[in-house]
């Protein structure tokens, strides 16, 4: 391979951010003018948090001038290179470099009524509670604790029932509320006790952990 082969290597352009709904970081869409060897083998990827001060490379495995990086930090600079490298191995300098700033990603405003009207058979006054955590009461007439609460469940609104209405949630109607928007209901249920109107729900195959592991 001749040295002309780095000049090919141009700087980079940012495509677009994505922000996953899943919380585990954003993802950065890099595209770049195409070297233009015949004996091109594969780009590599360079990116780090300071500038040419790099980690491992993540080789593309491909010709193809661009690369998905994923899982990065919101509100963290990022510093991105790329590199060619030929059949025989032979890999040239680094690009231009290119700097990248991850928007914050803020939690989304949930209005205060979102959950109204809420209706118990058994009378009782279940709790509306702004977010869900660790140390967080699962019941009303409990004093037992969230442990573990999986992340992606993490600050979201519940409704906090009673231990003791556990024969009422059998019935299909122990429980109904309004709520202001369309929203994503999750269910967490002993395992022991599975309430056959659970069967229009989809097993979510997450556990919220308890003093008594529930299902989601």
């Amino acid at each position: 391979m001749e040295n002309f082969f780095i000049k090919f290597i141009k700087i980079f352009t940012l495509i677009c951010v994505l922000f996953p709904s899943n919380l585990f970081g954003a993802d950065v869409n890099l595209s770049w003018t195409p070297n233009s060897e015949d004996d091109l083998m594969e780009y590599r990827v360079y990116y780090g948090t300071h500038s040419r001060d790099y980690r491992l490379p993540e080789p593309t495995g491909s010709t193809i001038p661009k690369y998905t990086v994923s899982n990065l930090d919101s509100g963290q600079i990022y510093y991105f290179a790329v590199t060619a490298v030929d059949i025989n191995g032979n890999e040239s300098g680094y690009s231009s470099e290119i700097s990248y700033t991850v928007p914050l990603t803020l939690p989304p405003i949930v209005p205060e009524d979102l959950i109204s009207n809420v209706s118990v058979a058994s009378g009782k006054d279940y709790e509306v509670v702004p977010g869900i955590s660790d140390g967080s009461l699962c019941y009303i007439d409990r004093s037992y604790t969230f442990t573990n609460v999986p992340e992606s469940l993490q600050n979201l609104i519940y409704i906090k029932t009673a231990n003791n209405d556990n024969s009422q949630s059998l019935n299909d109607s122990f429980l109904s509320f309004d709520v202001k928007t369309a929203v994503t209901v999750y269910v967490a249920h002993d395992d022991r006790v599975i309430p056959s109107w659970l069967e229009n729900f989809t097993d979510t195959g997450l556990d919220l952990r308890t003093d008594n592991t529930m299902s989601i």
